[in-house]
């Protein structure tokens, strides 16, 4: 294999890693903001925060979850990257799908088809498509939400 040859593999590979988040579209641009990454239990409960729950997320990975009035998302490994968040319009991420501002990242999340309630356990679920933006360049990718009482 010659070295063009290997720097165009390694150049494809880049740009497939970027994309990686499953159901992510690209935008008019190249460039997109990193995506999220997933949360585990020790970083969705890393606030002492009580109350309602909503996850966000792709199969059985959560990449948003908020819980009474914080957001909780990673947007690299370790300490530094989890974000814990309080901003002012919390609830309007979930119930009105406009956009909130946490770890340098604007986020919306638009409702999309038939939600599912569940009235004995006090939840609901759906679809949804999540925009992340960096202020310059944006993402969406197809997620599934979840909110609990």
């Amino acid at each position: 294999m010659n070295v063009t040859r290997i720097a165009a593999i390694a150049a494809a590979a880049v740009l497939v890693a970027g994309l990686a988040v499953p159901g992510a579209t690209a935008t008019k641009r190249a460039v997109l903001p990193p995506p999220l990454l997933p949360l585990s239990e020790k970083d969705m409960y890393s606030t002492k925060e009580t109350g309602c729950e909503t996850s966000v997320g792709q199969g059985k990975d959560t990449f948003i979850f908020l819980i009474g009035e914080s957001m909780i998302l990673r947007t690299a490994p370790g300490p530094k990257g989890l974000q814990v968040c309080r901003p002012p319009n919390v609830y309007d991420f979930d119930d009105t799908g406009k956009s909130v501002v946490c770890g340098d990242r604007r986020l919306s999340l638009k409702h999309v088809g038939k939600a599912v309630s569940h009235p004995e356990a006090d939840s609901s679920e759906g679809s949804g498509i999540l925009t992340m933006s960096d202020g310059t360049n944006s993402r969406q990718v197809k997620v599934s939400w979840g909110t609990a009482c």
